[in-house]
Formats: structure tokens, sequence, C-alpha cells
């Protein structure tokens, strides 16, 4: 949390801000990042009852989500899926993932869902266990 307050424009930025959660809340990942972060942050999170693709594409679109926590699993399945272009996903200014690592490969093209090299991908690693 403390690095996206470095940001030169967060003030603007938080008040702007959307997260979708779609993690089951026993998760570790959900807890720190969509109930302790945001909470702490005050950014609204947008909950889904379960993960499927074109329901989150679709929150996304609906909701203007702006940052995309991810597993890596979601990050592929974006990637591959021709759903993904079938929804308007141009109010994302942040993604991430994190649980594992993710190769070059998956991450440019990850990066090219959005014009002008907008979005890059961050990864974060943790043990949980």
């Amino acid at each position: 949390m403390h690095l996206q307050t470095l940001k030169p424009d967060w003030a603007t930025y938080r008040h702007r801000t959307r997260w979708l959660c779609y993690l089951p809340m026993y998760h570790a990942m959900a807890q720190t990042i969509f109930c302790v972060g945001a909470h702490t942050a005050r950014i609204p999170v947008y909950l889904m009852r379960r993960f499927e693709l074109t329901a989150m594409l679709a929150a996304v679109q609906r909701f203007r989500i702006t940052d995309l926590i991810m597993v890596p699993p979601v990050v592929v399945l974006m990637t591959k899926s021709p759903a993904t272009r079938k929804f308007d996903i141009s109010s994302v200014e942040y993604a991430s993932s994190g649980a594992a690592p993710l190769g070059s490969e998956v991450t440019r093209e990850f990066e090219r869902l959005w014009p002008h090299g907008r979005i890059n991908l961050k990864q974060g690693y943790g043990m949980t266990e």
C-alpha cells in the first residue's frame, strides 16, 4: 500500500480508483488486498460471487474498474480468450499479478490488450503457506 501512495498523483488517483475482487474471501490475497488494503486506502471494491471470465470482463466494463489485481491463471486466460476483446477494458490504469511468476511472453501479450503501452503488468510473489 505504501508504494501506491508514492505515485505523484496519489490523491486524485485514489478518488477514481475501483477494484474488482473475484477471489474467495478465504484466499490470503483477497483478505490482504481487498479487505485490509482497500479499506485502509478507502478504495471501493466490487465483489463477485465466483470467477468467470466473461462476468469479470463485464464487471470491468460496467463498473469502470481501474485496477486489475490478479493471479497468473487469470492473466493467461485474459490473454488467450477472444472474449477479452469483446469488452471495453479501457478504464484499467493498473494491472498486477501475484502468487506465481509469469513469463515475459505472456506478460507482453497481456499488455498488448491496451493500446500504446498504457499498461505495464507488475508482478509480485509472496509465500503465505
